[in-house]
């Protein structure tokens, strides 16, 4: 008998448990030439909502990191430095808003939730849950990020409806220290190896 996966979302949701932002900090990792609040609303995104889009941050720079470059390795888990020095890190006022946090275990008994939320590629039923959880007054989710094999990093994920903090962003390239990190943790090599020296 095969297990029963991820099912579609019921007509109606039941309440689940929730986080609140507004007091923490969030991190993203982007393009240079792209907003940090900027919301995806291609269809290979997680939880991307088609109509309004959705930005994705995490709780720590390491969960950006691997989330970012996790998904472009190549073989060796080599990423070339021009993919890096190409993107950016930002540190960002989290808004005072209400998600939905996958990562309570009340969300199996209640939903039928999973850890399939946070490591299926199969996009079209989780942007599905995205929706749903919109629709029901949800800003966003927290969840698990996919490339952390320990299950530890956490994601957050902000549906376009809500209004994002005008503060400023603080931008930077992405820290050499975020970098030897990423080695030390998750042996993600950044080629050609310009920092290989600590500092």
């Amino acid at each position: 008998m095969n297990p029963r996966g991820l099912s579609a979302p019921p007509d109606e949701l039941p309440e689940l448990p929730t986080a609140k932002l507004g007091t923490e900090s969030l991190w993203r990792i982007h393009p240079a030439d792209v907003s940090p609040w900027y919301f995806k609303a291609e269809p290979e995104g997680r939880f991307n909502l088609a109509d309004t889009g959705t930005c994705y941050l995490a709780e720590e720079p390491i969960g950006a990191f691997v989330e970012k470059f996790g998904r472009l390795l190549r073989p060796g888990g080599v990423i070339p430095e021009p993919v890096v020095d190409s993107q950016r890190l930002s540190r960002l006022q989290a808004p005072k808003v209400t998600i939905v946090d996958l990562n309570d275990p009340k969300v199996l008994g209640l939903a039928g939730l999973t850890a399939e939320t946070h490591a299926t590629t199969d996009y079209n039923l989780t942007q599905s849950w995205a929706r749903a959880l919109r629709d029901a007054g949800y800003a966003g989710i927290r969840y698990r990020a996919r490339h952390d094999p320990r299950g530890q990093l956490v994601s957050i994920a902000l549906f376009g409806s809500i209004s994002p903090p005008r503060s400023a962003a603080k931008t930077t390239v992405i820290p050499v220290g975020l970098i030897h990190e990423a080695s030390d943790t998750f042996a993600i090599t950044v080629l050609p190896r310009r920092h290989s020296r600590r500092r």
